[in-house]
């Protein structure tokens, strides 16, 4: 383990033997050994970890890793929410297992968040609010919700930040990073899973979703992306009554999708909710480039007008020009079925693996494409289509960006819940003239003067620069300062068992010479004497009898003997 991360194993060392040992209890000691950190069980899970899966034979090892997941708390939850849309690095069982991960925990006590609200806007209760709901109208790990009237008579809901959970999560994402270098270290699988660049990118999202400032600015935007279209509604913020830990925003009347049963509309009405809400995420992905990326039935009302009313904007995507152009290149090869443009795209947009098999790529990517090309678009179902897809990026080892994860789950989301409402809704169709639009907008004269003025910035400083570092290359090779750099892989480990081996030796060699030297000590009768016995003779023996058992215990500790 690095060595700056050390502080943190010893001031986290409760919490790193309960993520530990919640892994061995539920049968992943194989995982466990081959991080080396089973020298934070407790001595006595030593010969209970073997035993541990038996009770479990009946579950799957992607049901396993959920149920750790759901023991160990909020932060762990949230990070399998968030793999749930990894279908590109993860195989469809785990995804599966970790979309079932709920956010749902107990309310904390209402004095508390009366405490909160009081603290963070600096004067009482009374003096904020005309009536406080004391009963929270829901709960989550990172926040409960209550209704209240703000002394201006404005209906309201006040989200508060639960005590302690931001110290919390920040001491799990240490640990998880600790695991996540040694994964990378010791995992195969780790080099291409990016463990590292995975939980730093999950502690960046769930530090803006505890960041409430954030999120009401992320409201902001979205309420002047949608000024002009009366079928979404998005609340207002009450800034002087919101902080980074509470945030007050106009209560939204209306009932909550999740609550919604189709039967209780028309048809008419039930085609134009599922078509109003696919062009508000569509518009969102392709016109602003910044979309709301949790947008399941819970988070989403409708009001009696059937407007379309998203609520929770802690966790957003956003999607830049340049992932635009790449993803305009990307679907332009899958109309032509142009396989370079296909791989260009791809390569643009993902992070592809160091030995991945370009030929093989190429042509799982051909047959994928051939199977659908020509079809109606009626007849593709996103369902199936997108995770397929993801399946063949996984198996060659191709990384998309979170933000493309996170554009295909809300895409598969607004499909499921149209087809829901309406069984003739496709999501595809609606989304032809926003595609068209992005795939011309590289053809558009303006574009394409922004592009060739970009391209020859780009070459102009690289024609600036050349001369120079050549000179500068050219001088440390007649001095003899240039050096080659070669990297190892594998061999740390051997040589961390030989120093861990020759220490055990050295121990034992010294545990032996102190008896031996005590033996010769009692038997020459030297003093002092105690009871009749030599004080060195028995003070070497005791060294020698702390000092064995010292190295009997950590033999046992590391499970080899």
């Amino acid at each position: 383990m690095r060595i700056f991360h050390l502080h943190r194993t010893y001031r986290s060392l409760r919490r790193y033997r309960q993520i530990i040992s919640t892994f061995v209890k539920y049968g992943f000691d194989d995982v466990v050994e081959r991080l080396r950190v089973e020298y934070f069980l407790p001595l006595r899970r030593k010969f209970r970890k073997k035993t541990a899966l038996k009770d479990l034979e009946r579950l799957s090892r992607p049901e396993r890793i959920r149920m750790v997941f759901e023991e160990l708390g909020p932060t762990f939850i949230k990070l399998g929410q968030l793999l749930s849309v990894r279908a590109d690095i993860l195989p469809r069982p785990y995804v599966t297992e970790f979309a079932k991960l709920l956010d749902d925990v107990p309310c904390f006590p209402t004095d508390e968040a009366v405490a909160i609200i009081e603290s963070e806007l600096g004067k009482p209760l009374a003096e904020c609010f005309s009536r406080f709901d004391r009963t929270p109208i829901s709960a989550a790990s990172i926040a409960q919700v209550h209704c209240a009237t703000t002394l201006a008579g404005e209906d309201v809901v006040i989200k508060i930040r639960r005590p302690g959970i931001k110290q919390t999560i920040e001491e799990d994402i240490h640990i998880l990073l600790d695991l996540a270098y040694l994964a990378e270290r010791y995992l195969d699988e780790g080099k291409f899973f990016n463990p590292v660049g995975l939980v730093e990118e999950f502690a960046q999202t769930i530090r803006k979703e505890l960041d409430f400032v954030r999120e009401g600015q992320n409201i902001d935007r979205f309420r002047r992306n949608f000024a002009n279209d009366p079928g979404i509604y998005i609340p207002t913020v009450i800034w002087n009554l919101s902080t980074e830990q509470v945030l007050t925003m106009e209560r939204i009347h209306g009932i909550k999708l999740s609550h919604l049963s189709p039967d209780q509309l028309t048809l008419p009405e039930r085609r134009k909710l599922a078509i109003r809400a696919a062009r508000a995420t569509l518009k969102e992905i392709f016109e602003f480039g910044f979309f709301h990326a949790d947008p399941h039935p819970g988070n989403v009302f409708i009001t009696d007008d059937l407007r379309i009313a998203p609520i929770d904007f802690g966790i957003v995507g956003s999607v830049d020009d340049q992932t635009k152009d790449a993803l305009a290149s990307l679907l332009r090869g899958i109309i032509d079925k142009d396989m370079d443009t296909v791989l260009r795209g791809i390569y643009n947009l993902g992070r592809l693996d160091y030995d991945f098999d370009p030929q093989g790529l190429r042509r799982d990517l051909y047959e994928f494409i051939d199977r659908y090309h020509g079809l109606p678009l009626h007849q593709l179902k996103p369902g199936v289509v997108i995770p397929e897809m993801l399946e063949v990026l996984r198996r060659h080892r191709v990384q998309i960006p979170t933000e493309l994860a996170f554009m295909g789950k809300t895409l598969l989301i607004q499909n499921s819940v149209g087809q829901e409402f309406y069984p003739d809704f496709d999501i595809f169709s609606l989304a032809r003239p926003y595609v068209r639009r992005l795939l011309m907008r590289r053809f558009r004269p303006r574009q394409q003067a922004h592009d060739l003025f970009r391209i020859y910035e780009d070459s102009l400083d690289l024609l600036k620069s050349l001369p120079y570092e050549l000179k500068t290359l050219i001088t440390k090779t007649r001095r003899g300062h240039t050096s080659i750099r070669m990297e190892h892989h594998g061999l740390e480990y051997l040589i961390q068992e030989m120093d861990r081996s020759s220490n055990r030796i050295a121990f034992a060699l010294i545990v032996a010479a102190l008896i031996i030297g005590s033996s010769i000590i009692l038997q020459l009768d030297k003093g002092p004497f105690v009871i009749g016995f030599s004080v060195l003779g028995i003070v070497g023996y005791m060294l020698a009898g702390i000092l064995g058992i010292w190295l009997v215990v950590s033999i046992l500790r590391s499970g080899k003997l």
